[in-house]
């Protein structure tokens, strides 16, 4: 009969999880994760075992967790030296590594190097790129000099010839 007042005993989770520990082959688990590679997703569906509960497990051990992290053949330090005095692109230098924009901006990010949000409000002389780009001149070889994407210069030129043809289509409207 259980007194007034009193709750069940209940055991503490350090209590419990030494009672699993005891049903599972800890060693196996690591050296599943370790020697074969094997992910804690599937080591987890081996045991009946929750994935968190699997990297908790290797916590405990002192066990180091697998990164995905693709190693460069660059350092962080060198990407944002190339990004910052090269202005190379960020799409471009993903594609010379082989990895997404989205690693490189990471790894720029990491080495603390600020980058800019895109080219909507920065001061390009649209009229010039456009004359350029009209007289055959590339929109990549624009867009490197410039230190822009291709597809920005490209949106700079058919902004400027819609703004021209407003002009005169407007000029041509009010002299009638």
């Amino acid at each position: 009969m259980q007194q007034r007042g009193k709750r069940p005993a209940v055991p503490s989770t350090a209590v419990a999880r030494r009672r699993i520990e005891d049903q599972i082959p800890v060693q196996d688990i690591i050296d599943r994760y370790v020697v074969d590679g094997e992910t804690a997703r599937r080591i987890a569906e081996g045991y009946g075992l929750n994935e968190r509960y699997v990297f908790r497990l290797l916590e405990r051990h002192d066990v180091p967790r697998r990164g995905t992290r693709k190693a460069l053949p660059l350092s962080n330090g060198e990407i944002a030296r190339r990004y910052l005095e090269g202005r190379v692109e960020i799409q471009a230098m993903a594609a010379e590594l082989g990895v997404s924009r989205h690693t490189i901006a990471k790894r720029l990010d990491e080495a603390r190097v600020e980058r800019s949000t895109g080219h909507r409000g920065r001061d390009l002389p649209d009229a010039e790129i456009a004359a350029r780009n009209e007289a055959g001149e590339s929109a990549r070889a624009l867009a490197a000099e410039f230190g822009v994407s291709h597809s920005t210069i490209l949106k700079r030129v058919a902004r400027h010839r819609d703004a021209e043809r407003q002009r005169t289509n407007s000029g041509s409207q009010s002299s009638r």
